[in-house]
């Protein structure tokens, strides 16, 4: 139809790479999804594992707010500064692994208005 535009609700990220290119995360924005939302996301891959996670209601939060593992790969989900518009996930120990893709299409494939 003419002059429709194509609406996508699916959530939108930006890959993180280190100085020598290898992928290590990816971030998305915090605009649409909360730190609980965040880990009912990552809950479903399967094969994931939480290890830590913080309490949403507390004001002093940890920047990091999240830890999981996936294939034995440890990662972390963060909010920058602790007061950003965006979060990030990173693989903790490992760059250019498979898993970080995993866990971002999960995101990728999230409908922004289903979990916030």
């Amino acid at each position: 139809m003419p002059g429709s535009a194509d609406v996508s609700h699916q959530m939108r990220t930006r890959e993180h790479r280190n100085n020598a290119g290898q992928l290590t995360g990816f971030e998305f924005s915090n605009l649409i999804i909360t730190r609980n939302g965040v880990q009912r996301v990552v809950k479903r891959i399967p094969g994931v594992s939480i290890t830590k996670s913080t309490r949403s209601w507390r004001w002093s939060a940890d920047d990091d707010f999240l830890y999981f593992t996936l294939n034995g790969h440890t990662f972390f989900a963060e909010e920058p500064y602790g007061d950003s518009d965006c979060y990030c996930v990173f693989a903790k120990d490992s760059t250019d692994i498979p898993e970080i893709g995993v866990v971002r299409n999960e995101f990728e494939k999230h409908r922004v208005w289903r979990v916030i």
